[in-house]
């Protein structure tokens, strides 16, 4: 101990403590008080009783210590209007937020004295008493009754296995703007879940030579094919019928072409039939699936998917996607599909609920993509619009088509592909890794 100090005795302490930390525990009882009335405050998100509070805009005064000097001003004007500065709200210079001091439940008389003092204070420019705001989350919520079912959207019970597409949803993107024509056996346009978006204009009938693309009822199976693409790309949500589309904002069109015979001269006219109004032209056929058939377009088809991708959809082209085939069970490969291995076409193969591939599926070098089908065994099926009931479609990789055309419906009305590629086949932009064999083959 230095020289000239003496040690005191601390016979006052209570206890034993230390007086040091005696002092140290009655101040902070002292200052309970304080702190709770600061806890009151609680910065620019605080609220005062039932929720007291006013966003109060301060003149400006020149000089460097602006900041400091609104502050200072703001908690004398605070303190006149019988309230607290809960401080500045957020980064808006000269904004701060009054609110009451804690213990006050007089809620009139704080209102009527906070009025009267910042409506005639000179260095106010603008006071509001704050009110709650109802905001509701831009979240997807539907009322068809098959919309659960519909797993390759949403899948409930596992998580992550589905297209992922409720959150270009949400953010209003749901292919409004762009036209899907449906070439394939008809499209039944006046059922509940397809009349709102279909689009009479980019439809035909090639088999009976009209405008109107309605099936004729088949004795094998109702020619219900086309019905049930259509559904599955563009079927009306909330009308509390059957399931949703994937595309559900976008408009549908159909054209008759498979209830008949077809001629190369017949394809020809379907790939380019009203191409200036539709966008995509979803295919989900192509030459049998046995394992022994080579088949595919033959020249005026081939010269149509050509000019489709050149001239269609106002010079930015046509976009045509074709499903890989159902051959699997025969060992058929889609390499020998004309339709699928075309490079104006493209190709979607199908996986099942659990990522694998279906034993009906083909594989093949030209398939572009995969996505969610119907499975094996006890594996879900596709949900989709058809006429009657509402049905499951049969394990089967032509409605994967239908599925995947969400990709290029969603993204038409948000990219503009011609500014992003020069090349003026659509189909060919999106996928720039074939540019150059198109611009070869031309």
């Amino acid at each position: 101990m230095p020289k000239g100090r003496q040690k005191v005795l601390h016979l006052d302490a209570p206890l034993g403590l230390p007086t040091c930390l005696w002092l140290e525990l009655a101040g902070l009882f002292l200052l309970v008080p304080w702190v709770m009335g600061l806890a009151g405050t609680g910065g620019p998100g605080a609220q005062g009783p039932r929720g007291l509070s006013w966003a109060v805009h301060l003149d400006s005064p020149e000089g460097k210590r602006e900041e400091e000097t609104l502050e200072q001003q703001a908690d004398a004007l605070a303190q006149a209007a019988g309230l607290v500065n809960a401080g500045r709200i957020g980064q808006l210079q000269g904004h701060y937020l009054f609110i009451p001091p804690a213990g006050h439940r007089q809620v009139e008389a704080i209102r009527q004295q906070a009025e009267a003092v910042l409506a005639r204070h000179e260095a106010v420019r603008w006071h509001s008493e704050q009110k709650l705001l109802k905001r509701a989350k831009r979240s997807v919520h539907f009322n068809d009754p098959k919309y659960p079912q519909q797993w390759h959207l949403k899948n409930q019970r596992s998580p992550g296995r589905d297209i992922n597409v409720t959150g270009v949803w949400e953010r209003n993107v749901t292919g409004r703007g762009v036209t899907v024509v449906v070439v394939d056996d008809g499209v039944e346009h006046t059922i509940q879940d397809i009349a709102p978006n279909y689009s009479p204009e980019g439809s035909y009938d090639l088999n009976s030579n009209d405008p109107d693309p309605m099936p004729h009822p088949d004795v094998e199976n109702g020619n219900h094919h086309g019905t049930r693409c259509a559904g599955e790309i563009a079927a009306v949500p909330n009308n509390s019928f059957c399931a949703v589309g994937v595309a559900y904002g976008s408009r549908i069109a159909g054209i008759r072409l498979l209830d008949g015979p077809l001629t190369d001269s017949m394809e020809a006219v379907a790939f380019n039939k009203h191409y200036q109004i539709n966008d995509i032209y979803s295919c989900s056929w192509g030459p049998d699936d046995d394992g022994k058939t080579v088949d595919g377009p033959h020249q005026l088809g081939k010269a149509a998917l050509q000019h489709g991708v050149i001239a269609g959809r106002q010079g930015f082209g046509s976009i045509f996607v074709v499903a890989s085939g159902n051959g699997g069970q025969h060992n058929d490969n889609c390499n020998y599909d004309g339709y699928t291995n075309s490079i104006y076409t493209v190709t979607i193969g199908a996986v099942d609920e659990e990522g694998r591939m279906p034993s009906y599926a083909e594989e093949c070098a030209s398939m572009l993509a995969v996505t969610f089908s119907g499975g094996d065994k006890m594996l879900r099926s596709i949900v989709s619009a058809s006429p009657g009931p509402p049905i499951l479609a049969l394990p089967t990789i032509l409605l994967s088509g239908g599925t995947t055309i969400f990709l290029f419906v969603l993204c038409l009305p948000v990219l503009s592909l011609r500014f992003l590629f020069p090349s003026r086949a659509v189909s060919l932009r999106v996928f720039c890794c074939w540019q150059n064999r198109a611009e070869d083959s031309k």
